[in-house]
């Protein structure tokens, strides 16, 4: 349980210290983090499936 308060403290003070950030700063991290979101997108939809990752077919109503 001490590690997960320690792991917590540590989070806040690194939040705390984004936060004095110039505008600027926050801005061009904003962009490198949407590249960077854009670019895994993009590798997970080139990325083959297995089978087991397959959507399931739709199944059609036993009524009609």
């Amino acid at each position: 349980m001490n590690d997960v308060k320690h792991i917590l403290q540590r989070q806040a003070a690194w939040q705390k210290g984004r936060a004095a950030f110039p505008w600027p700063d926050k801005i061009r991290m904003a962009g490198e983090m949407r590249e960077a979101m854009r670019q895994l997108r993009t590798s997970r939809n080139k990325t083959p499936r297995s089978d087991n990752d397959k959507p399931a077919e739709p199944q059609e109503n036993a009524a009609d």
